[in-house]
């Protein structure tokens, strides 16, 4: 092998960047010792780019570094061709906190590492998280990928009940079309509907725009345009009467490990999008600024943006190394981020403001 000549097994990859296997040739073998992902302890936003960061450096000691301008698709193609003998270790052990939308991407990058080594990623729980985390549905596909570390913390975790609690709508499976439909079924049932009525101050109209323009919206995206398998799970948390109308109440987290925005629009429009960076991708869909083909619908995330909007509330997009959100979301830093599988969509909606917008209407 010439140096700086790609591998064979990369060969097939559009638009890489050469530099970025420079000195591949010293070392064209992927290092097979173990990689241990350390969590931080308040697992939220802000905090997950310590994740991606260490997403990074073991996609580099594997040998498929990532580069701004790759087809996914083929990157995807040449990193689960080879399994690679190391383990992944996820440590959250120091974890006393983890956000909606992280929970989901816990499960996204526990399945993209796992069709990387073929094997399941061993995590490192503390009790409290195997509580809570059972609240969410966590454990019903997370053994597909997944094992823990010490089983016998897991037999000996006491497991509240979801019947009575804040969880709106668990971690729910989205693999295809009828899964959005039963989705929607499962959040307009008479129990879920009479508590955004009563909490929320939602009528039936609003409740079917929720359900239709956010909801059903953004989860049919993933069979239609990620070439992968997603989750949504949705999140009321009970109002306090002291607390300020702009709190988000209701937090909606979707996720999936696909191909992303871009490469979606890319396959159908290479011209476009071609060199576009994913945030401006990003920003361009929230904004309803794409082209589509004549079989299509349009504007499925603007209309769930104006929804949102429409209450003062966040929607925020990350997508494989991109990230953009509505006018409510100002992030402290840059709009691209370290490679990550994916699309991930957080929407939060302060409850007062619909029922205070109610009351104003006529």
């Amino acid at each position: 092998m010439h140096e700086n000549e790609i591998p064979a097994n990369l060969s097939n990859l559009r638009n890489i960047d050469k530099k970025a296997f420079e000195g591949f040739n010293k070392a064209n073998k992927p290092d097979v010792k173990d990689f241990t992902f350390v969590f931080p302890e308040k697992l939220i936003f802000k905090s997950f780019d310590s994740v991606t960061t260490q997403l990074s450096h073991f996609l580099r000691k594997i040998g498929h570094p990532f580069t701004i301008h790759v087809d996914i698709e083929e990157y995807y193609k040449a990193i689960f061709s080879e399994e690679y003998p190391g383990k992944v270790i996820f440590d959250l052990s120091k974890t006393s906190y983890i956000g909606e939308l992280e929970i989901l991407m816990i499960h996204i990058l526990g399945q993209f590492c796992q069709k990387i080594t073929r094997k399941q990623v061993i995590v490192r729980f503390n009790q409290d998280k195997i509580g809570f985390l059972a609240r969410w549905n966590f454990f019903e596909d997370f053994w597909e990928w997944g094992q823990i570390e010490n089983s016998k913390i897991f037999e000996e975790t006491f497991f509240y009940s979801t019947t009575d609690s804040d969880v709106l709508l668990p971690i729910t499976k989205i693999a295809d079309y009828p899964d959005v439909g039963t989705t929607i079924n499962r959040l307009t049932v008479t129990k879920i509907k009479n508590m955004l009525i009563r909490a929320y101050g939602m009528d039936k109209k609003l409740i079917d725009a929720f359900t239709t323009e956010v909801i059903s919206e953004i989860c049919q995206n993933i069979p239609q345009h990620s070439k992968s398998t997603g989750y949504i799970l949705v999140h009321a948390r009970g109002l306090k009467p002291d607390e300020d109308e702009k709190i988000p109440n209701l937090e909606i987290a979707i996720s999936d490990w696909g191909i992303g925005i871009k490469q979606s629009l890319y396959n159908r429009f290479p011209d476009i999008y071609r060199r576009k960076k994913h945030f401006e991708i990003i920003e361009e869909v929230l904004e309803g600024k794409f082209p589509t083909l004549t079989d299509e619908n349009h504007g499925g995330i603007l209309r769930a943006r104006q929804f949102v909007d429409g209450f003062g509330g966040i929607i925020f997009i990350r997508s494989i190394c991109g990230k953009a959100g509505n006018k409510h979301f100002t992030p402290d830093y840059d709009k691209n981020w370290r490679f990550f599988p994916g699309t991930h969509v957080n929407i939060l909606i302060p409850a007062l403001a619909v029922k205070n917008r109610n009351r104003r209407a006529p």
